[in-house]
């Protein structure tokens, strides 16, 4: 059995281009998540972040009011072909959680 990250992953991934806005203590980002999941989400980013670094995540849906809001930590760094962090959430709430739900039902329909 092999110990990757990708192995130990408790939620599938949903792979997405969705631009995001997110902030840390002092900052605030606008970049695209290249997947989501119950769990957490992968950010194509440049940003230098250390890990263990709070976040909040918020993201809209086209065609949908509900918008998706959620706080974590950053948990890993992507290297090339595509720099990024993974995020891992923090308990979602029932509203983040819907929307998700229907990220999955979209891509279901494609």
């Amino acid at each position: 059995m092999s110990n990757s990250f990708d192995d130990r992953r408790s939620h599938p991934r949903l792979p997405i281009k969705l631009p995001v806005e997110y902030k840390s203590l002092s900052d605030f980002f606008v970049d695209y998540a290249l997947d989501i999941s119950h769990g957490g989400m992968f950010v194509a980013t440049g940003q230098a972040f250390e890990l263990g670094t709070p976040v909040s995540v918020r993201f809209n849906l086209p065609d949908d009011p509900a918008s998706f809001e959620a706080t974590g930590v950053i948990v890993r760094h992507g290297k090339a072909p595509q720099p990024g962090v993974g995020i891992s959430f923090d308990p979602l709430s029932q509203n983040a959680k819907a929307v998700i739900e229907r990220l999955w039902e979209r891509k279901m329909k494609e």
